[in-house]
């Protein structure tokens, strides 16, 4: 499975290179268009640390690939559920939790 992050400070995109050895390739955004993702990747994790990275995931969602949002202080939005395409992975968990919930969702879109 080849894995589009989305991360500006890098820290969880080591996370999950680091976290994952069989079944996943992740892959740094580079800047470039998300236009060509879903004929690359088969699932983009978009990191957000601001509301400057929220609008610029709103220029780049596209429905066609499932998307997993990391959003710090999920407390604040404790009402957002994973809809359509879209997963919100809770930044507030220990960094093994995390890596845990990242697992569940690519089981759960290998087995697709």
């Amino acid at each position: 499975m080849k894995i589009l992050v989305y991360d500006n400070q890098q820290a969880y995109y080591e996370l999950l290179r680091s976290g994952f050895s069989e079944n996943a390739v992740f892959s740094l955004f580079n800047g470039l268009s998300f236009e060509l993702a879903d004929k690359e990747y088969n699932m983009i994790i978009f990191f957000i640390y601001d509301e400057l990275e929220l609008l610029d995931f709103i220029k780049l969602y596209q429905e066609n690939i499932p998307i997993v949002l990391g959003l710090s202080l999920m407390n604040k939005y404790s009402n957002f559920r994973a809809q359509g395409n879209i997963h919100y992975l809770h930044l507030d968990k220990l960094k093994n939790e995390i890596i845990e919930d990242v697992g569940k969702l690519l089981k759960q879109y290998l087995r697709q």
